[in-house]
């Protein structure tokens, strides 16, 4: 149970993550008449992305990849 309960918070994180990310690109593309609710979202990604350093944000990228890679290593 708890397995299917880390499987579901993992599907969600990742639904909330390309919504972020498709929330940014379509900003990008079609700028001021993206609505108010994509504007906000790019505009908070946006504000974070500037206030993190660099080096925290490389440094969580790789702890990420390293858990994916040795992660899927296991599995199969």
């Amino acid at each position: 149970m708890i397995d299917r309960l880390m499987q579901w918070g993992w599907r969600l994180v990742e639904v909330c993550l390309l919504l972020i990310v498709l929330c940014v690109l379509l900003q990008l593309i079609l700028g001021p008449q993206s609505g108010v609710f994509i504007g906000a979202v790019a505009a908070n990604t946006l504000r974070f992305l500037r206030e993190v350093d660099s080096g925290s944000l490389l440094g969580l990228a790789l702890l990420i990849g390293l858990y994916w890679y040795f992660k899927r290593g296991n599995e199969g």
